[in-house]
């Protein structure tokens, strides 16, 4: 008989901190940590606003930022 698989740990940022990892592990994170699915983050504008808070307190911008010529 298998045994269970143990439960998603949060990701690393360290493995995941560059290219499409450290853009998809803070969603995950968050959903981890708050028991959600991503879409019940992004369908509700209460749960996306702390979500949102949540990457300004850790620094991450939520817009490009806009570049002017070289």
């Amino acid at each position: 008989m298998p045994k269970p698989s143990s439960p998603p740990s949060r990701p690393d940022p360290l493995i995941t901190g560059g290219g499409l990892g450290g853009v998809a592990a803070p969603p995950a994170a968050h959903c981890l940590d708050n028991g959600l699915v991503p879409e019940q983050t992004h369908t509700d504008e209460r749960r996306l606003a702390a979500f949102q808070d949540e990457l300004v307190r850790d620094g991450r911008e939520l817009h490009r930022p806009e570049t002017k010529g070289y």
